[in-house]
C-alpha cells in the first residue's frame, strides 16, 4: 500500500531489512509550508516499520532532526542509507547542511548510531575534533574551496565487502565549465567504519549533472550501479529519470552510454531491496516535478529489467554532444 503521511510531505528514503521486519527511513518536511519547492531546506528524517513487507506500516519518532544547537547539521537533514552494525544495533548515515553555509548548500555526512533501532546518538560534530563529519575532498572533486555555489556530497550509501566498509556519495567533478555541473560518484573506503579514505571517482561520464541516491547491487550474479537523475539536468535530455547500468564487478567500470531508465517515470530516487521474503524490489516517491508533486510513496514494484529502457533505445547521439 502506498505510504502517505497526513500533515507531511514524504520524499527520498531508504529501507533497512531484518529477518521479520522493514525499517523505513523517509525525508519528511511539513505541508504548512504550502509550496513543495520549499521542503528541501525544512528536511528531516523520518521512521516507520512494517512486519508485512510494507502493507501496513507503523510511524516511530523521528530519527533525525536538524540540531538545535550550531553545527554542521543544524539546518536541513538530507538523504542516506542504514546499516547493521557489527555488534547490533543500527547506524544511519545521513548528508546535512549548515545554517553556517546560507546562500550555499554546502553538503556533508554523519551518522548516528542506535541499540534500540528507535533512539539515535550523534557521532560526529563540528564541535569534536577527533569526530568530524566528511566533507568533500581531493582533487578528484569539487570542493568548498574550489567552487563559488553549492557542494554536492551527499546520499552516502555504504556497505561491507570482504571486510573493508565502501561509501558511495554523489559528488561533482571539480573545474567543469562554468555554465554545466557534471556529476559523479565519490567512492570512500574504511576498515573501521570511523576514518574514512575518499579514492577516485566511481564513474566517468558528461551525460549526467548529478547521479542521486546511487546504490551499487549484485542480484542473481549481475553487477548493477542505481542512480536518479531528471531530465532538466541532462545534456542532451532523455525521457529517463531513474536509472541503472550494468557492469563486470561490483564496482564497475560502468559505462553510462549503456545505461537504462525506468519506464515508470513518475518514480523518483528510487532504490532496489530485498523485503523479508528476500525478493528484490524497487521503491521510490511519486514524482519529482513539483507540479505534481504528491509527498507520498507508492507500493513496491517487482524488480526485472523488463521495466527498463535502454538509453540507446530514445535515439541520442552522444558522441556529437
Amino acid at each position: 500500500m502506498p505510504f502517505a503521511l497526513e500533515n507531511y510531505w514524504v520524499w527520498d528514503h531508504w529501507i533497512l531489512t531484518s529477518d521479520n521486519q522493514l525499517d523505513l527511513f523517509y525525508l519528511h518536511a511539513p505541508k504548512s509550508l504550502g509550496d513543495p519547492a520549499l521542503r528541501h531546506f525544512s528536511a528531516r528524517i523520518g521512521h516507520a516499520v512494517s512486519r508485512d513487507n510494507g502493507d501496513t506500516w507503523e510511524v516511530l519518532p523521528p530519527a533525525i532532526l536538524p540540531r538545535e544547537t550550531p553545527d554542521f547539521d543544524d539546518r536541513a537533514i538530507w538523504t542516506g542509507s542504514a546499516i547493521h552494525l557489527p555488534g547490533g544495533g543500527i547506524r544511519l548515515y545521513y548528508t546535512a547542511l549548515s545554517k553556517k553555509d546560507e546562500g550555499r548548500a554546502i553538503q556533508r555526512i554523519g551518522w548516528a548510531d542506535s541499540t534500540d533501532g528507535v533512539t539515535f546518538e550523534r557521532k560526529r560534530s563540528w564541535n569534536d575534533p577527533d569526530h568530524l563529519p566528511i566533507e568533500a575532498g581531493t582533487t578528484w572533486y569539487e570542493t568548498e574551496q574550489s567552487g563559488i555555489g553549492d557542494v554536492a556530497w551527499r546520499d552516502p550509501f555504504v556497505f561491507q565487502e570482504e571486510g573493508t566498509w565502501h561509501m558511495i556519495v554523489t559528488a561533482s567533478l571539480p573545474h567543469a565549465p562554468e555554465e554545466r555541473q557534471i556529476g559523479t560518484l565519490a567512492h570512500l573506503t574504511s576498515t573501521d567504519m570511523e576514518t574514512w579514505e575518499i579514492r577516485k571517482p566511481l564513474v566517468e561520464q558528461e551525460l549526467f549533472s548529478e547521479l542521486e541516491c546511487a546504490q551499487l547491487r549484485e542480484i542473481d550474479g549481475k553487477h548493477w550501479l542505481v542512480f536518479s537523475c531528471t531530465p532538466r539536468m541532462q545534456q542532451p535530455k532523455t525521457p529517463g529519470f531513474t536509472w541503472i547500468v550494468e557492469g563486470p564487478t561490483k564496482f564497475g567500470p560502468f559505462d553510462i552510454k549503456d545505461a537504462k531508465y525506468l519506464k515508470n517515470t513518475e518514480i523518483y530516487a528510487y532504490q532496489i531491496f530485498q523485503n523479508t521474503d528476500a525478493d528484490w524490489k524497487i521503491t521510490g516517491f511519486h514524482s519529482s516535478d513539483d507540479a505534481t508533486f504528491t509527498g507520498t510513496i507508492p507500493p513496491f514494484i517487482d524488480w526485472g529489467t523488463d521495466e527498463f529502457t535502454a538509453l540507446s533505445d530514445v535515439d541520442l547521439a552522444l558522441e556529437e554532444n
